[in-house]
């Protein structure tokens, strides 16, 4: 079972997967094609060097490549690279503030990039060489919204409950129910233009 799927929680589902980009694999290749030219065509020495080189060079990137994981779920991003020295991250979509993408001249031809998840307490650290970074951020965006969404209905939930006790609201409760949405706005569950939208609620 993979890193992923460990780690995921009961109701949780993943919404996209992705890996390291293949052309990781490109210069190991060159590297051992070189070797074999030279080990046929002379200095035999100097290309087993080459493939010898190029072999122990594609074994570390086959290593990186199938001990990398990146996903998406519908509760959080899950990031895992490395095999004896691991690093992972695990980033609440409710937390992310941005998602930032890096492409090179190739990466934009051949589909990969770095991309960096920013969130409240989160590292900036760019993930690179990733396979389709566009879709990715995409995805992790779409996540955030929904996630938002549904984390600002059920905060106004709880806020209507709080005050549906009194059906004509006395000054005290107004007062407590703008006091919750300021909270709400502090800890980054509403916006701003939320805030006002539901203060009017409550005013009016």
């Amino acid at each position: 079972m993979s890193y992923v799927d460990k780690q995921l929680t009961d109701g949780e589902r993943v919404t996209y997967r992705t890996t390291l980009h293949p052309i990781i694999f490109l210069g190991p290749a060159l590297t051992t094609g070189l070797g074999a030219f030279l080990f046929v065509e002379g200095p035999a020495s100097l290309g087993a060097i080459f493939l010898l080189v190029g072999g122990l060079a594609f074994f570390v990137t086959w290593i990186r490549y199938t001990t990398s994981e990146f996903a998406v779920t519908d509760k959080r991003v899950l990031v895992k690279t490395g095999f004896i020295s691991r690093k992972t991250m695990d980033t609440m979509l409710t937390k992310v503030e941005g998602v930032q993408v890096d492409q090179t001249v190739g990466g934009r031809i051949f589909n990969y990039g770095s991309v960096t998840v920013t969130g409240t307490g989160g590292s900036k650290e760019p993930l690179k060489m990733i396979r389709y970074p566009m879709i990715l951020r995409q995805r992790v965006q779409e996540g955030s919204s929904a996630t938002h969404a549904q984390a600002v209905e059920g905060h106004l939930k709880a806020l209507q409950v709080g005050g549906a006790a009194s059906v004509e609201p006395h000054e005290d409760d107004v007062v407590t129910q703008l006091e919750r949405l300021a909270k709400l706005r502090e800890s980054g569950a509403l916006t701003q233009e939320e805030f006002e939208r539901e203060k009017g609620k409550v005013l009016g």
